[in-house]
């Protein structure tokens, strides 16, 4: 038991970290299973946050890499009242292609935090990058 990591051989020496959710391998694969290796995502950053009527929008960058449709399965973006985030909500935008967001049902005239992160699954494991940015807006 340990980490996976899909790697591809081929890419900048024996073990270069490639892709570490590929579903489907199959014996003709570019790609390895590799027991302990850490799994490393690349984050993404928000762009534009708006509030709306107890409401808010949150738009954030596609993840640029050129393998980043094959690995990434969504965004996570946490949200709430304080900027430690105690106490914070967590919501899932599903799809690599997805890039905004509006959660609904907020307190009216307060201000929210905002960040989001990646996620990749890999078999029953999911796999997290780092948090972006955190991004404040007052929602009316």
């Amino acid at each position: 038991a340990g980490t996976h990591q899909l790697l591809r051989p081929d890419a900048g020496g024996p073990h270069a970290p490639v892709c570490p959710a590929e579903r489907k391998l199959s014996a003709n694969s570019d790609y390895l299973i590799v027991e302990d290796r850490t799994v490393t995502l690349d984050s993404t950053a928000i762009t534009k946050i708006s509030g709306g009527k107890r409401s808010l929008t949150i738009r954030w960058n596609k993840v640029s890499t050129p393998l980043g449709a094959l690995y990434i399965d969504g965004y996570q973006i946490q949200y709430g009242t304080k900027k430690s985030f105690n106490g914070a909500k967590k919501v899932t935008a599903k799809g690599y292609g997805r890039t905004s967001m509006t959660i609904k049902k907020l307190l009216s005239g307060k201000k929210y935090y905002v960040r989001v992160r990646t996620y990749a699954k890999v078999g029953n494991k999911t796999y997290f990058s780092k948090w972006s940015k955190i991004k404040a807006v007052r929602v009316r």
